[in-house]
């Protein structure tokens, strides 16, 4: 048992690091340890440098919150005294050839490409992703995804590659910030558990999305200001 005002150890300058530290300092002498030259983890907020944009900070890696999933982050804002405000939050597609687009923002969305109305490959294509969609929560509820790989899961899904490669991949890719072709090698129940705690296995139910005022690395600046131990 570690006595108040004595020294201890946080390894780790993410936002459980931070949150640690920045908890525990009001009974130690806290040492953040970092083998990286920067705290924040996978925060990373850039200024633009010149252009019409001049001087907007950019989020590149966490980039939103919400109140569902982020209870004790948003904490956390509270204590740093950082505000929030609310974001839209979509996803879109484009092939590379532009044969093939969508916008998952209401029919207009969908529809983006007037010729996708009158597409029987296009109806089949959405009609795929709902069926994913239910067998994803499906089979989380049954606890049968086992340690299959995504490949592996829409392979006995009979997922079709049309659908892997214009929605399920791109948008994981989007999310994880990782090359599309990685994805089929993900943990499947880790990726759909994730899925579906956003709201991104149902059309209904979906968090509003929020975002740190003035970018991500707002909160980390702030810890910084704050911190009392080395």
């Amino acid at each position: 048992m570690i006595a108040p005002g004595e020294s201890i150890a946080v390894v780790g300058a993410g936002v459980a690091g931070i949150t640690a530290a920045h908890l525990l300092q009001e009974r130690y002498t806290v040492t953040l340890l970092e083998r990286a030259d920067r705290l924040g983890g996978h925060t990373n907020t850039i200024t633009i440098p010149d252009g019409p944009d001049q001087g907007a900070r950019v989020d590149t890696g966490f980039i939103v919150l919400n109140d569902t999933n982020y209870p004790l982050f948003h904490r956390l804002l509270e204590r740093l005294e950082c505000r929030w405000r609310w974001s839209d939050m979509s996803f879109s597609y484009e092939s590379a050839t532009g044969d093939w687009s969508y916008a998952g923002t209401g029919f207009n969305g969908l529809f983006a490409q007037r010729r996708n109305l009158f597409r029987p490959a296009y109806y089949r294509f959405l009609k795929e992703i709902i069926r994913f969609c239910r067998a994803s929560l499906s089979d989380l509820e049954q606890g049968s995804l086992g340690n299959r790989t995504m490949q592996e899961y829409l392979d006995a899904l009979g997922c079709s590659e049309r659908v892997r490669r214009r929605y399920i991949y791109p948008m994981a890719a989007a999310i994880w910030s990782a090359p599309q072709q990685d994805v089929a090698g993900f943990p499947a129940a880790t990726l759909l558990h994730f899925w579906r705690n956003h709201g991104l296995l149902s059309t209904q139910n979906r968090p509003r999305w929020q975002t740190v005022c003035g970018g991500s690395s707002t909160y980390v600046e702030a810890f910084r200001k704050q911190f009392t131990g080395t």
